[in-house]
């Protein structure tokens, strides 16, 4: 779930429909933040348990433990950037829609005209 809510956050959308999608994926990721949250909570708790009452764990899952850490939060910092630079986003996304339409309504003058 994190990589791939990563790697969607990361893009860059380019088209109406991937703007549209990116944002809608922002909320819902968002809202589903909190959950994630309890899960690290408790992930972290059992590698606590397993550390204080030195049980084994194999290097390859520690590993995996480590880069589920750094994922996450690369995943809230991520949001939180997507976040603080929405209006920005939108405000460029519309600029380039006004002036796709301008350029279209100079096609449909030119049409007409000939």
């Amino acid at each position: 779930i994190i990589e791939s809510a990563l790697r969607q956050l990361e893009s860059k959308p380019t088209e109406v429909e991937e703007f549209v999608e990116h944002f809608t994926f922002l909320e819902a990721i968002s809202s589903k933040i909190f959950q994630l949250e309890d899960e690290y909570f408790t992930i972290n708790q059992l590698y606590s348990v397993v550390r204080h009452y030195h049980l084994y764990i194999s290097e390859e899952q520690i590993a995996i433990y480590k880069i589920l850490l750094g994922k996450f939060r690369q995943l809230k910092t991520t949001i939180k950037l997507n976040k603080t630079n929405r209006e920005a986003a939108i405000t460029k996304f519309r600029e380039k829609l006004e002036a796709n339409i301008a350029g279209l309504q100079v096609d449909v003058s030119n049409l007409k005209a000939n």
